[in-house]
């Protein structure tokens, strides 16, 4: 299969963010692991890469909009390798295990000016910082021409932010007897200092389309809102882990020349370190049984949708651990998974059958608890 290329522009030098000793790397039978503490990062060189990015490392991808580092939306961590051809530029594995990823506006609040506020970090992670976004978020006006003939719901796409300060918006089609009745907003954007241009185009798929039964396509009306208001914040450096996890660890304070009301609420990668037994519980049968979590994904509702900036999306992968019963719990095994979240995870247990045949009361059940923060992992690299 031939590569699709064009003439592009020269990239600059890799400088000191590859080591002599990764260039070695030529040949598909030679790998190289590499070890991540929490908050480190490894820029992946340019050429073509077979990558193992640990239990909870993620790749990361560098957004030309926001100029930050974003998570995909995928669950990270499983045991499968990642095809990635890069630059040099714009692909990293990281361990952000322990460190602020992203943020959540809670509220918006009003009266602040763009270029004139910003969001600075306290507590324990006063290193990691910020951008601030006001306004400029997407809404649909309305729908001046609701085209005709369509079979599959056709794409939309929305012209970008200015670059570097602002979020992309995204929408969706929906269709009502082959007419668009409605557009959603996946992502509302932020930072929009004009009306950007909105397309509608045909599925190509669309057998209706390909049958040439399209006779009309529609028009949607844009325009932006919340002017004044909070409208994004995201992290442009993730500063050192922290020891330990808790929701509340760093405050973010949203400060400028005006404005009031704003609050915003940071979430952190974190994995499972370690489980304690707050009570033992009391006939729960003997045997192994096992410690496993759900939940720990975004810790609050925003008041805006933004989920690819906001990392609203992230699929957190679920912990388990193993405990010995012995009509209460008595030891707790090595984590099996210890999983990876943006919150704090609810933890779960499923225990032997109960050894007094009875149902198990509230006053009977053990209770457990969840150590959260960042630990070491190991990534596998091998150029292809």
């Amino acid at each position: 299969m031939s590569k699709i290329s064009g003439p592009g522009l020269s990239l600059p030098s890799n400088g000191p963010d590859y080591p002599d000793g990764i260039q070695g790397i030529s040949s598909a039978t030679s790998n190289v692991a590499i070890d991540l503490p929490p908050g480190g990062t490894w820029k992946i060189p340019p050429g073509e890469w077979m990558i193992a990015p640990g239990k909870v490392s993620v790749i990361q991808y560098l957004d030309p909009i926001t100029g930050s580092w974003l998570i995909p939306n995928r669950v990270a961590g499983v045991a499968t390798n990642e095809y990635v051809c890069s630059d040099g530029q714009n692909f990293r594995v990281a361990n952000l295990t322990g460190c602020p990823v992203g943020a959540q506006v809670s509220v918006g609040g009003s009266a602040y000016t763009a270029g004139s506020t910003s969001v600075t970090a306290s507590g324990a992670g006063t290193n990691s910082t910020w951008n601030c976004l006001v306004g400029g978020q997407i809404s649909v006006v309305s729908i001046p021409t609701a085209g005709v003939g369509y079979g599959i719901a056709p794409l939309v796409f929305i012209e970008a932010p200015p670059m570097g300060n602002g979020v992309q918006a995204t929408a969706t089609a929906y269709l009502t007897g082959g007419s668009v009745t409605s557009i959603g907003l996946p992502n509302v954007g932020a930072g929009y200092t004009f009306i950007p241009k909105i397309k509608v185009i045909p599925n190509p798929y669309d057998p209706n389309y390909i049958a040439g039964s399209v006779t009309t396509n529609a028009v949607i009306s844009i325009g932006t809102v919340n002017t004044g208001s909070i409208s994004a914040v995201y992290c442009i450096g993730n500063g050192a882990p922290l020891s330990s996890v808790t929701l509340g660890a760093v405050t973010l304070t949203v400060a400028g020349t005006s404005g009031s009301g704003a609050s915003v609420v940071a979430h952190y990668m974190q994995t499972v370190t370690s489980v304690g037994i707050p009570g033992a519980g009391v006939s729960v049968g003997t045997g192994i049984g096992l410690i496993g979590t759900v939940g720990g994904g975004a810790p609050i509702t925003s008041q805006w949708n933004n989920p690819n900036i906001e990392h609203t999306n992230f699929i957190p992968r679920q912990s388990s651990t193993p405990a010995t019963f012995a009509s209460s719990i008595t030891a707790i095994g090595t984590i099996i998974d210890s999983g990876l979240f943006i919150s704090a995870p609810t933890p779960i247990m499923s225990f032997p059958a109960n050894s007094t045949g009875g149902l198990l009361t509230s006053a009977s059940l053990p209770s457990v608890s969840l150590f959260m923060g960042s630990v070491l992992d190991t990534i596998v690299v091998q150029r292809i």
